[in-house]
Parts: structure tokens; C-alpha cells; sequence
């Protein structure tokens, strides 16, 4: 608020607002970003519970877990030489 006016920055300047509402929305790109994130976790969380009930899909989940572990250690290697 700026005196009796509602003021926003858009990263440039301060835009004042006449009307008594504003919105504020995320853009394309960020909507994307959460649906996958979403989508993500759902994912994750259903392969966690079925590795809870099934040996063989715990066993492959270690496995991918070890091998993405490897895969961190060689990218930080190669990204130091």
C-alpha cells in the first residue's frame, strides 16, 4: 500500500492498481513444473509401497538407487576435470 493506493513491482517499475482486487498467477513453465513434480512424487511413493510388499521390486529399487548414486559420483568426477 502507498497511501490509499495498492501498488505492485512487476521487476521493473511499481504499477498501481485502481480496481479493489489483484491476482497473481504462475506462468506456463511453473504450472508444467508442478504437474510433473506431482506426477513425480505419486510415482515415487507407489513404487516405495509396492517395494514395501514385493522382494523382488524392493531388490530392483535398491539396485536403481546404487546406480544413480554411481552416476552422481562419476558426473561429479567429470565435471572436475
Amino acid at each position: 500500500m502507498n497511501g490509499s493506493h495498492f501498488e505492485v513491482f512487476d521487476g521493473n517499475s511499481w504499477l498501481s492498481f485502481s480496481g479493489s482486487s489483484a491476482e497473481v498467477s504462475l506462468s506456463g513453465a511453473a504450472i508444467s513444473a508442478l504437474d510433473w513434480c506431482h506426477k513425480k512424487m505419486a510415482e515415487e511413493t507407489k513404487i516405495k509401497e509396492l517395494a514395501a510388499k514385493n522382494v523382488t521390486v524392493a531388490d530392483a529399487l535398491a539396485k536403481y538407487e546404487l546406480a544413480q548414486e554411481q552416476l552422481r559420483v562419476v558426473l561429479a568426477l567429470t565435471e572436475e576435470a
